[in-house]
């Protein structure tokens, strides 16, 4: 078992989508969580032509209060599998493992309204091929930098919108994505999300719906579903999240 592999392992249980509450939600909170300050995350994406779990978590470095602006460390891994069209292979698909890790510290700042992070640290990544595919480029352990910015913001009491955008300079990777919804029932947010994110190797877009905020004693749960588009193939995907504060 290799350490990124292990490190998941170590976070499987954790959660995916992490948002601070506004500062008008905390004051209606009790003290004892308010001082939940860690967001345990994790997820499973599936879809047409891969499959990736993930489980990190963020901690605030100095603040007794996860509603304050300041400092914060995420560690975050993850794995899976994917698989691509390659003339002249076994059933002219290749098959490929992923196995990640990142450690990334920065600043997030809570506002009334909106909430922005801004990380930039340290990631490995290791891709293995299941036959040789001299074209791919994207094979073996890499490390390198990392840099990403979130944002969520809600415009009206009802409405919220999420945009994040990183680069790793592994590969070349990058991803963008936005989304925004409304609220419907019992908190519950019901909306759309647009996705992006590539390497060196291949490109994917992604158009679905999602329900988020799902809330169950100190959980919080999103679900997502849509349609993708990678190199020259069209197909589904779901994924399913879940944080919980402590």
């Amino acid at each position: 078992m290799n350490w990124p592999t292990a490190f998941l392992s170590f976070c499987m249980a954790l959660t995916a989508f992490a948002v601070p509450a506004s500062a008008a939600d905390s004051e209606s909170e009790p003290e004892s969580e308010r001082q939940r300050r860690f967001v345990f995350f994790s997820g499973v994406d599936i879809s047409s032509i891969s499959v990736f779990s993930w489980g990190g978590v963020d901690a605030p470095l100095f603040s007794p209060n996860r509603d304050v602006s300041g400092a914060i460390v995420r560690v975050m891994g993850g794995a899976g599998y994917y698989d691509y069209e390659r003339i002249g292979a076994p059933d002219n698909r290749v098959m490929g493992t992923v196995s990640l890790g990142e450690v990334m510290a920065g600043w997030r700042h809570i506002g009334t309204a909106a909430c922005i992070t801004v990380l930039g640290g340290f990631a490995i990544e290791d891709h293995t091929l299941d036959v040789e595919d001299p074209t791919n480029p994207v094979q073996g352990t890499k490390s390198g930098a990392k840099v990403q910015a979130e944002l969520f913001w809600r415009p009206t009491e009802k409405t919220q919108v999420d945009a994040s955008v990183s680069y790793f300079t592994v590969h070349d990777s990058w991803r963008v994505r936005l989304a925004g919804g409304r609220t419907i029932w019992r908190g519950w947010v019901a909306g759309a999300e647009a996705e992006a994110f590539g390497n060196s190797e291949s490109d994917q877009g992604r158009l679905g719906l999602f329900v988020s905020d799902i809330g169950w004693k100190r959980w919080s749960f999103k679900a997502s579903a849509g349609v993708l588009h990678d190199r020259e193939e069209f197909g589904a995907y779901g994924r399913l999240g879940t944080d919980m504060r402590f």
